[in-house]
């Protein structure tokens, strides 16, 4: 992810069986909240790296298939 205020080594993410698992090493907030420690992703999370890249993290379990 390239952007304003996001680093190379930013964060990691680590899937393990469908559980997804970031790890902060910058600034990362979580549904409007500052978070430094690692975090389980639920579906629906906002997910803010840096100053303005948000994402929302769609759980492919809960994605209706059509």
């Amino acid at each position: 992810i390239d952007g304003v205020g996001i680093d190379r080594d930013h964060c990691t993410i680590h899937n393990q069986n469908g559980i997804v698992t970031l790890t902060p090493r910058g600034e990362i907030w979580l549904n409007g909240k500052l978070v430094s420690t690692p975090f389980v992703l639920q579906h629906g999370s906002l997910v803010c790296f840096g100053r303005n890249s948000t994402f929302r993290y769609c759980d492919p379990q809960f994605v209706q298939k059509t």
